[in-house]
């Protein structure tokens, strides 16, 4: 089965004045409509200050 996000893979890391929590993760789209409607999602969330 084709995993689209796999949860183990996510690493965090606090900022310098522990005021952000950054977190890489790898996700496999499945198209570039996918990756766009992922990105607006995320770029849409109130808790989201950047994505990149």
């Amino acid at each position: 089965m084709f995993r689209i996000f796999n949860g183990a893979t996510v690493k965090t890391r606090i900022s310098k004045k522990n005021k952000y929590l950054g977190l890489t993760c790898i996700v496999y789209a499945i198209s570039r409509t996918h990756l766009d409607m992922l990105y607006q999602e995320l770029c849409d969330h109130p808790m989201v200050v950047m994505v990149f």
